[in-house]
């Protein structure tokens, strides 16, 4: 059965209509986290302005709540933050299916177009499909050789007489751990006719478990891979240092398949019987977004964004890793940013919380850090198009050489890192807390109204 949010439990049962809420406290729509310094948030000097606004909560990305758990310093962070309300975690999830690659040729005369969805089986009967290349290989634009991106087609051509094979991206058609050795012989349906498969990756063991685990990506630090199989490392981790947890943005391997959102259904089931409510599925970015569509998100099929309409709706919120600086990047920002746009509405009119992540690019990277400037190019185009979001995360959830850490409310001097033998100097101005404080100052988000985009917020 699908989770009804208290709230609106309360105004069906009263036979009203509308989940709208008429008056909320003074939630907060701007959370802070870092995971190269946390320790740093246990400083009451150098987050006394976040603190004293207000309107500023903590977002508790795993990995930096891991390492403040690791150095001592997990409950001296929760008292200092203490709130009326709780703070929005960061988890991650693994897949929800086996996936797997194989090669593809076709020795044809023709032209062959592989669609997404397409059947096939392995040597033990199981069935397996055809799926789009996974995002985190298209997140720069990239995608499998032969994968053809168009707003009315979307699948692999296959081209003939070609010495050229193609990879392609498949996925077990249920979830749950799979097996297949490399080499293993898969075979199409009765629709496909004259390609060959020459290659198949083989999956030592498939990653889609019920209940599936979790942890930044699902792999990052044993301790918490197992999240939801382990309740009491859930527990010891956030509840019980002090953390209470009421709203969640997930890490996920993306959405290409049925068994995606089933295993992410169990997720959100499991995670709500220890007090997390609502659950947003983070999406980086979408094939939609690098084909500069303009159709509403609703309409919208390729790729993933179907079945990321169903998970969003099932776990009461979506949330976007994208940061400003990144999609000032691209060739034409504001198409780009068109998706965002769009989907946002749609989340909106569904009352989802939409959640934005927003970090900075790393300066070692060598790009010039532009934060504040991107943020408020960001903000500006936001506005316009009536797409703000209901909450932003400012965080860093990169550690590695002369990542952006916590700055200092009280001196406000250049945050400093070591990067190798140079020192990277960043100012304040351009420091995680001053554009945490620009956001709220400047109201830049959407007024919370609906339960869901407040669910879990309050404490009990």
């Amino acid at each position: 059965m699908k989770f009804v949010p208290r709230y609106i439990l309360v105004v069906l049962l009263g036979g009203m209509s509308a989940p709208a809420i008429a008056e909320t406290p003074a939630a907060p729509h701007v959370f802070f986290g870092t995971v190269p310094d946390p320790g740093n948030l246990a400083d009451p000097a150098r987050v006394k302005d976040l603190l004293a606004s207000g309107q500023i909560g903590l977002y508790g990305h795993t990995n930096g709540i891991f390492t403040l758990a690791r150095i001592g310093k997990s409950n001296a962070v929760a008292q200092l933050w203490e709130q009326k309300f709780q703070e929005v975690a960061e988890f991650g999830m693994g897949a929800g299916a086996a996936r797997s690659s194989m090669t593809v040729v076709n020795p044809g005369n023709t032209d062959q177009r592989l669609a997404y969805g397409t059947e096939l089986r392995d040597d033990r009967g199981r069935a397996w499909t055809v799926t789009p290349s996974p995002l985190w290989t298209t997140f720069g634009g990239m995608k499998d050789n032969c994968e053809q991106w168009t707003q009315k087609d979307q699948s692999y051509l296959i081209p003939a007489r070609s010495l050229m094979s193609c990879n392609i991206s498949i996925e077990a058609a249920h979830d749950g751990p799979v097996v297949l050795a490399p080499h293993a012989r898969l075979t199409f349906d009765h629709s496909v006719s004259g390609l060959e498969i020459r290659d198949v990756l083989g999956v030592v063991s498939g990653p889609g478990a019920k209940p599936p685990h979790t942890g930044s990506n699902g792999t990052d630090t044993p301790e918490i891979v197992n999240f939801w199989t382990r309740p009491e490392a859930f527990r010891n981790l956030f509840p019980n240092r002090g953390h209470a947890v009421g709203q969640a943005d997930v890490n996920t391997h993306g959405f290409y398949a049925a068994p995606d959102v089933e295993s992410w259904k169990s997720f959100v089931d499991t995670g709500r019987k220890s007090g997390v409510m609502n659950f947003a599925p983070i999406t980086q970015t979408s094939y939609a977004a690098f084909l500069g569509t303009t159709s509403p998100f609703n309409t919208i099929d390729i790729g993933h964004d179907k079945y990321l309409r169903e998970a969003a709706l099932y776990g009461g919120g979506i949330s976007y890793d994208m940061p400003a600086s990144w999609i000032r990047m691209q060739s034409v920002p504001e198409s780009y940013l068109q998706w965002y746009v769009n989907t946002t509405h749609w989340a909106h009119a569904h009352g989802l919380r939409v959640s934005w992540i927003n970090s900075p690019v790393n300066p070692a990277d060598g790009r010039q850090l532009q934060y504040s400037t991107d943020t408020r190019w960001l903000i500006q185009h936001l506005r316009d198009a009536d797409a703000l979001p209901d909450q932003w995360v400012v965080e860093n959830y990169r550690s590695d050489c002369g990542a952006t850490g916590v700055g200092n409310d009280t001196t406000r001097e250049p945050v400093v890192t070591q990067c190798g033998n140079h020192t990277v100097t960043i100012p304040y101005s351009e420091s995680l807390n001053a554009i945490a404080l620009m956001l709220a100052q400047e109201k830049a988000y959407a007024p919370f109204t609906s339960s869901l985009q407040y669910e879990g917020l309050l404490r009990p």
